[in-house]
C-alpha cells in the first residue's frame, strides 16, 4: 500500500478522473478546495482522500468512459425491479419531507438520474409536476412508457438546457457519487432551482464505505459460502458530512441539514446466501445509527448513506444573513 502520509501538491485540476492512476496526480478537493489530499491504493482501487473534510475520491485511467460503463451496469447487472420495492419506503418519507419543505406553492420537481422513472412516479402521485433526466437509453424508454414522452430527458443535466428556476425541488438519489464533476452537478441545481428551492440528496458516506471495505477485506480471507459476490464499496466519490456541506455553501446553499438515510429494505443486489440475515442487519444497524445521531444533536452521521436537505434561500433572505 502507498504511505497516506504521502501529501501531494496543488495544481488546478478540477477532475481526477481525467488523471492517469500511476505516478503521483496533484488535485484539489472540490468540496473544501484543501491541497492536503492522500493517495491510497490496496491493489484493487486507487484513492484519494482529502485531509480536511474526508472526500474519498477513486481514480481512473484517462481513457475511462464512466457513462458507458454506468449504462453497461443498469442494462446487465442491476436488477433495477428489485432494488425499486426495496427503496418504496423510502421514497415515501422522502416525499413526506419534501412536502413539507415546500409548503403550499408550485410543485415542479427533477429528478436527475431518475433511472426508470419508480421515484417520479411516486412524486406523481403526490401532486407534483415531476420531470427526471437519465443518461441510460433502457431506462428512460421504459420511464417514457410509464409516465409520458416529454417526462423524462434522454442524457445529461447540462444538455437538457431546462430555464433557470424551473423547478422548486431538485432530487439527487445516489447520483452525486457518480456524475464526473459534482462541484458542478451542483451549481447547475442552484440554477435550475426556484427561489426558497430545495435541493435533495442521498448518497454514500465516507466514514461507514471506508469500515466496510475493511470488513469486506477480512470476509473475503474467511468467507465460507455465505458471501454470493463482492459489494461495490466505493463509487466516484464518498462524501463526509463536512465535504457535503462545504459543497453546498460554496454553490450557494444555506440552511443545510445532513442526517442518515433510511436504508432499502432486504438484499436486492443479491450479496448473501441468506438475505434475510442482511435485512435484520441493515435494520439493526440503522437503529444503532439514529440513536448515535441523536445522542450526539446531530453531529454523528455515522450510518452507510447520507441524507442531505439544503435550500436556495430568497435573496432578501440572503442579504440578511450577509
Amino acid at each position: 500500500m502507498t504511505d497516506p502520509g504521502d501529501s501531494l501538491s496543488a495544481l488546478s485540476i478540477e477532475n481526477p478522473h481525467a488523471l492517469p492512476v500511476d505516478g503521483p496526480s496533484p488535485v484539489i478537493c472540490i468540496c473544501c478546495r484543501s491541497a492536503d489530499l492522500r493517495k491510497q491504493s490496496d491493489g484493487f482501487q486507487d484513492r484519494l482522500t482529502c485531509s480536511s473534510c474526508g472526500l474519498l475520491t477513486t481514480i481512473r485511467s484517462q481513457d475511462a468512459t464512466a457513462d458507458k460503463e454506468i449504462e453497461r451496469h443498469y442494462r446487465e447487472e442491476d436488477p433495477h425491479q428489485k432494488i425499486a420495492d426495496s427503496k418504496q419506503a423510502f421514497f415515501r418519507e422522502a416525499m413526506d419531507r419534501i412536502n413539507a419543505e415546500a409548503g403550499s406553492g408550485r410543485r415542479r420537481l427533477l429528478d436527475v438520474g431518475c433511472s426508470y422513472g419508480y421515484f417520479l412516479e411516486v412524486a406523481r402521485r403526490r401532486g407534483w409536476q415531476a420531470r427526471g433526466v437519465e443518461i441510460v437509453g433502457d431506462a428512460v424508454a421504459q420511464a417514457r412508457r410509464m409516465l409520458g414522452e416529454e417526462t423524462v430527458f434522454h442524457g445529461c443535466l447540462q444538455d437538457a438546457k431546462y430555464p433557470p428556476g424551473s423547478f422548486d425541488a431538485i432530487t439527487l438519489w445516489d447520483v452525486l457519487c457518480l456524475v464526473d464533476d459534482p462541484a458542478a452537478e451542483v451549481e447547475r441545481c442552484f440554477g435550475l432551482l426556484a427561489d426558497g428551492g430545495i435541493l435533495c440528496i442521498r448518497s454514500r458516506n465516507a466514514r461507514f464505505q471506508k469500515i466496510l471495505h475493511r470488513l469486506v477485506q477480512a470476509a473475503r480471507t474467511v468467507n465460507h459460502g455465505w458471501m454470493k459476490k463482492r459489494p461495490d464499496v466505493f463509487h466516484r466519490f464518498c462524501f463526509t458530512p463536512a465535504a457535503i456541506q462545504a459543497l453546498l455553501h460554496r454553490s450557494g446553499f444555506v440552511r443545510v441539514h445532513i442526517e442518515n438515510s433510511p436504508l432499502t429494505r432486504g438484499d436486492p443486489y443479491e450479496l448473501l446466501r441468506r438475505g434475510r440475515v442482511l435485512d435484520f442487519a441493515k435494520r439493526l444497524l440503522f437503529l444503532m445509527c439514529r440513536l448515535l445521531f441523536c445522542a450526539s444533536a446531530g453531529r454523528w452521521a455515522l450510518g452507510p448513506s447520507l441524507l442531505v436537505w439544503a435550500r436556495k434561500t430568497r435573496a432578501m433572505e440572503t442579504t440578511l444573513q450577509t
